[in-house]
């Protein structure tokens, strides 16, 4: 769009003339009573509204920046705090347009087309208001400003006058304190979460994307310490946050297939630390394992939260960002907490877990109880069913057990306990499963079998681990075992008949010498 066009300008006129009308300028700069002039007093304001040229002092110990332009745009007027603001000296803008000082390139279009409108039609969108609007200082820096326009006429010419505040320190707090308020907003979504989630999956998941989406950077992982382990070990979680699933797929796969030791990459680093980390430039960041893959995708920044219990650090949450972002101290301290939050989830599912195992357990050996017994009779009975295939079910009791107590007290008896439920344990395979169901009383799941040789085999395996000498304290004892045994579904085809079987061939056992196995309905072998 063309600048605007005036017939008349202040440029074209004799300096007399010239000089009055500047006279008039400033005594309606004064007159709007904008400028800041403590301690006057009536006399001397009024003086100072008479004297014509003592107005351009008037507007030179004004706080905000005053400038003046004619209908075409060319500064008439540039006080001293305008000079202040803008970098520019005075004579350097006289004259000159406004646009090409003070207004930004990507918004020049929208002043001429605001100027011409107004010459032309009248009508005003800024005149007479308060508005915010970007301005431009001698060195190219843009700013935000508060900006106020009046229009007015002396003799046959219009101008505008400008009052412009930077208002830089302002937005900045504004900033801040936005920022702060939506950092608190966060930390109060994550702490719902935290309350709310039904398990550490789904709570790891949800952190993921909240930090994510408020900091707005695209990836986001976590790891967690294998507990498996007697050292540390860091393993992927597989769950994530990725703004573009395909993008980060490399990254992914590459991040999901690594173990972290202590110390090593950004999540050993944390976890050694136990507090988080920055990395401003991970290309620079030798200890960064996985640069090759990060550097192809063009991220540039990552940092790390524990996960922590407690004092102990449970698991890492990383983020990463494909631009460089400077180490904020203060951002990261308070996301620092949200790893607090993440783990008081993950300590209230080990509990839960640990109270199911407590109610399925039997609290001396740590097998399964009777109730998860039954439980798993019948479950393996339904599937048996289903595929048509065979299991036994074996009915172990203890021989000797009583002497053990009475002879060397209930202390030694429990420790025969622990080792007979161990050692069943490690006789059996892995699809094969154990359980104590009384007090010196057992049951075990054999399932599948191919024949009755293989249940045989694996009954003698169980009463000859058991028989073995037991020392403890200083103290030898030994226990025998017998054992009962039903066929599914030879025997009976519901869970409890097959029970009631296996403990009736078990005192068939009892009754014909000890130490031995039977099946149901025939004799002790």
């Amino acid at each position: 769009m063309s600048k605007p066009f005036a017939t008349k300008s202040m440029h074209n006129k004799p300096r007399e003339e010239l000089e009055a009308e500047l006279d008039n300028l400033y005594a309606h700069i004064a007159s709007c009573g904008l400028c800041d002039i403590p301690n006057v007093n009536v006399s001397l304001s009024q003086w100072l509204l008479d004297d014509a040229r003592s107005q351009g002092l008037l507007m030179d110990l004004a706080l905000d920046a005053i400038v003046i332009i004619d209908e075409t745009g060319a500064i008439v007027s540039f006080n001293k705090s305008a000079e202040s603001i803008f970098g520019y000296q005075r004579r350097e803008v006289m004259g000159r347009e406004i646009a090409s000082v003070i207004i930004p390139p990507s918004y020049r279009e929208q002043h001429y087309e605001g100027l011409t409108r107004y010459l032309t039609t009248g009508e005003a969108k800024i005149i007479d208001k308060r508005v915010e609007v970007t301005a431009m200082r001698a060195n190219g820096e843009e700013f935000p400003v508060e900006l106020t326009v009046t229009a007015f006429h002396v003799r046959d010419l219009r101008f505008f006058t400008a009052f412009i505040r930077d208002i830089t320190e302002r937005v900045e707090m504004e900033k801040r304190l936005r920022s702060e308020t939506e950092l608190v907003q966060l930390l109060h979504r994550l702490t719902s979460l935290a309350n709310e989630a039904s398990n550490a999956r789904v709570a790891i998941k949800g952190f993921l994307r909240e930090v994510c989406e408020y900091t707005g950077w695209p990836v986001g992982h976590v790891y967690l310490v294998n507990q498996e382990k007697p050292f540390a070990e860091l393993i992927s979680s597989r769950c994530w946050y990725l703004a573009n699933e395909q993008q980060y797929k490399k990254f992914r796969e590459i991040s999901e297939r690594m173990v972290f030791a202590s110390g090593n990459g950004l999540p050993g680093d944390v976890y050694i630390k136990g507090e988080p980390v920055w990395i401003e430039d991970i290309k620079s960041e030798s200890n960064f394992t996985r640069d090759r893959v990060i550097n192809d995708l063009s991220l540039k920044t990552g940092f790390g939260l524990p996960v922590k219990i407690g004092r102990e650090v449970v698991g890492v949450l990383e983020f990463y960002t494909p631009e460089y972002t400077e180490h904020n101290a203060s951002f990261l301290d308070t996301l620092g907490h949200i790893g607090i939050e993440l783990g008081r989830v993950i300590e209230r599912e080990q509990s839960a877990t640990q109270l199911r195992h407590l109610a399925d357990s039997d609290a001396l050996t740590g097998l399964p109880n009777l109730r998860v017994a039954r439980d798993r009779l019948m479950q393996t009975v339904i599937s048996c069913k289903r595929q048509n295939r065979q299991f036994a079910l074996l009915f172990i009791d203890l021989d000797g057990f009583k002497t053990v107590n009475d002879s060397h007290g209930h202390e030694m008896g429990d420790t025969v306990l622990q080792i007979v439920a161990r050692r069943i344990s490690q006789t059996l395979r892995d699809m094969d499963s154990v359980a104590r169901v009384g007090g010196d009383e057992f049951i075990v799941i054999v399932n599948p079998i191919e024949s009755r040789d293989a249940v045989v085999t694996v009954a003698k395996k169980v009463i000859y681990a058991i028989s073995k000498p037991i020392k403890s304290a200083g103290i030898e004892s030994s226990v025998g075992a017998s054992v009962g045994i039903a066929i599914f579904p030879d025997h009976a085809q519901q869970a409890d008949d097959l029970l009631s079987l296996a403990d009736r061939a078990m005192y068939q056992v009892k009754s014909h010498g000890k130490n031995s196995f039977s099946f149901i309905g025939e004799g002790m072998d």
